[in-house]
């Protein structure tokens, strides 16, 4: 039987024909699970932060060519998404850290951009058919 080692980062102890090797040392099983679930929810975070962008550029978009409304739907999908992720799964906001509310507030941006010109043109509408 193997001489246990301890884990670089907790100290537990563990059979080296387990343990993992990393920059840090020896990880027990614990460590890299963490490890690798962290580097998960990082790259769910920065697609994340795409869909809250693209939300803006599609709403944005929307402006100026908007077949069949799909930029609209485009955008409002993507900053509701962005939103309702961020609310269901605090690890989203965690690994945004400060930038969390920046995040936020450029989802709705792109809601606002794409919603907002429609209304608009629903306004302008409106207007012009009372006019008549």
């Amino acid at each position: 039987m193997s001489e246990m080692i301890a884990c670089a980062r907790c100290g537990a102890d563990t059979d080296p024909n387990t343990a993992v090797y990393s920059a840090d040392g020896m990880l027990c099983a614990g460590c890299e699970d963490a490890d690798v679930t962290n580097e998960l929810w990082k790259s769910a975070t920065q697609k994340l932060v795409g869909a809250a962008a693209g939300s803006v550029l599609f709403g944005v978009g929307s402006l100026f060519i908007n077949p069949c409304f799909f930029l609209t739907g485009a955008s409002l999908a993507s900053g509701i998404g962005v939103l309702t992720s961020m609310a269901r799964h605090p690890e989203y906001r965690q690994q945004l850290g400060g930038k969390a509310p920046l995040i936020m507030g450029v989802a709705i941006l792109g809601i606002l951009c794409a919603a907002g010109v429609q209304l608009l043109r629903v306004f302008a509408l409106a207007a012009l058919a009372t006019l008549r």
